[in-house]
């Protein structure tokens, strides 16, 4: 195994907690730092490797409770040093990936978001739909160091916004 690739570990309460899987990328390479950033929702977990390019890679949990990966999500707008991947969640066909250190708008490490939809009629494929940012976006923001999503919503945290104090950012999709 390349070193610092990563991995990351599934575990399911019967009586006892378990491990029933250990997940690692496909193409996994050396300082990767695959498992930065994890989440789990309805037999779909997402894995953050934040070196590098920056990605995320979907995996899903089959009839017999096997786990394969399904997906290597990147964005369309990929950097070296964006960290994307850093933060992950997902729910409900729904994946969002932070990305701390992007350079938006010229803004040097202010940070951006990545909304991820799985499409079920065109062979189960994960596209980006959206990229989030802040309205009052800032160097050194930090937008994307913390994520979560549900079907309807998404918060991204930003540690450094406003002299440090920090802030949450909440979106809704269109309609």
């Amino acid at each position: 195994a390349a070193l610092n690739s990563g991995s990351a570990y599934i575990f399911a309460q019967d009586s006892n907690w378990s491990q029933v899987a250990k997940l690692t990328a496909s193409d996994a390479s050396s300082q990767d730092f695959f498992g930065k950033s994890v989440a789990i929702s309805n037999g779909v977990a997402i894995v953050g490797a934040s070196r590098g390019m920056g990605s995320a890679y979907i995996f899903a949990r089959h009839m017999h409770g096997d786990w394969s990966q399904e997906a290597k999500l990147t964005a369309d707008d990929a950097g070296i040093g964006e960290y994307f991947g850093s933060s992950v969640a997902i729910a409900d066909g729904v994946a969002i990936v932070g990305a701390k250190y992007h350079d938006g708008g010229g803004l040097e490490d202010s940070g951006a978001a990545y909304i991820f939809e799985l499409d079920a009629v065109n062979n189960g494929e994960w596209s980006q739909v959206a990229k989030l940012t802040a309205n009052d976006a800032a160097p050194n923001d930090r937008f994307g160091y913390s994520v979560a999503i549900t079907n309807n919503a998404a918060i991204v945290g930003v540690d450094l916004d406003d002299t440090q104090a920090g802030s949450a950012y909440i979106f809704a999709p269109d309609g």
